[in-house]
């Protein structure tokens, strides 16, 4: 009996231990947050949708605007279309939009619907004056978006260049699953994303292969910001309802349009999609016409970080066949 109860003890003082831990580490984080936000001003104009902040950042001042639309799970778009941003916008004014729940935007509960993605997107772009016709830039599953806008607003836009975008048709290779417990929300909140990031700073940045000290730094510190937001959990869960809802929609042939596939989903051999039924998809998803192709670059699903050139001489292309 006097082991067990100095068992309860002990283990008692471990959970306390760990309860005043977490208090400690929960009201840092916090502090922290909200010293750095306060510190690090958002580079473009953070503008008002619905009563939802999104941040716009806007550079170059040409003619045609080129809007850049992230994938799911980049949380620092910015950073993420940065060096392509800095390739193109000597001709052209480019146009980064930052989600809700990413970046310097602010987070939201609302639907993460893609037709409310591209409400939003019209919106922070009148709303940050940048008015059509836009070229836009997706990745991943802002393909997604951009087919949408194609064919709700074909006015809107002038060109499309998918960086290995998202297509309806995968919702029917793969298993998708709902998650019920937002985890990296409560990392985030009780302050253990931070603690590990400050050991492994590079985690956030896993698929980048050029990035800087300075930018491991910066989206590090975004990643303590955004990650788990219930915007991006939402957009996960929404996920297979929003290729659904797309299927048999095709890029409209009166849009010239360029779809990049990545060389390493292209070769693909293992289970789920192979690369010869990934590029299918992506060709079946173009009207045929003389203005609209697939093309495969060399590198992996963050393909813009490994082409940049490519890919802003593919977006000059697009724009050509505009005149």
């Amino acid at each position: 009996m006097k082991d067990l109860r100095r068992i309860i003890k002990a283990a008692s003082y471990v959970l306390l231990g760990i309860a005043f831990t977490l208090v400690i580490t929960t009201i840092t984080n916090a502090l922290l947050t909200q010293a750095e936000r306060d510190q690090y001003k958002a580079p473009g104009k953070v503008v008002d949708v619905d009563g939802k902040k999104i941040h716009v950042h806007t550079q170059g001042s040409g003619s045609q605007n080129v809007v850049f639309l992230s994938g799911l799970g980049t949380l620092s778009p910015e950073i993420d279309f940065r060096v392509l941003s800095a390739e193109l916008k000597s001709s052209f004014k480019t146009n980064i939009v930052e989600y809700p729940g990413y970046g310097w935007s602010s987070d939201t509960d609302q639907l993460r619907s893609t037709s409310n993605s591209v409400e939003e997107i019209r919106a922070a772009l009148r709303a940050a004056q940048v008015l059509p016709p836009y070229i836009l830039v997706a990745h991943s599953f802002s393909g997604l978006q951009s087919l949408l806008y194609a064919n709700k607003y074909p006015k809107e836009i002038s060109g499309i260049v998918g960086l290995d975008i998202s297509v309806p048709e995968q919702v029917n290779y793969i298993a998708w699953h709902q998650q019920q417990v937002n985890w990296y929300e409560i990392l985030r909140f009780l302050g253990i994303s931070r603690i590990i990031l400050m050991f492994d700073p590079t985690i956030a940045v896993g698929h980048r292969v050029d990035i800087t000290v300075d930018e491991i730094t910066e989206y590090s510190r975004i990643t303590n910001w955004v990650v788990g937001s219930h915007a991006t959990f939402g957009e996960a869960n929404e996920l297979s309802t929003n290729l659904r809802s797309l299927l048999g929609q095709k890029f409209p042939g009166s849009i010239p349009t360029i779809l990049v596939v990545a060389s390493e989903g292209a070769n693909y051999k293992g289970p789920g999609i192979s690369g010869d039924v990934w590029i299918k998809m992506h060709q079946d998803i173009l009207e045929k016409n003389a203005t609209s192709r697939m093309v495969i670059l060399e590198g992996d699903h963050y393909i813009h970080h490994q082409n940049e050139s490519k890919i802003a001489a593919l977006v000059r292309e697009i724009a050509k066949a505009n005149n």
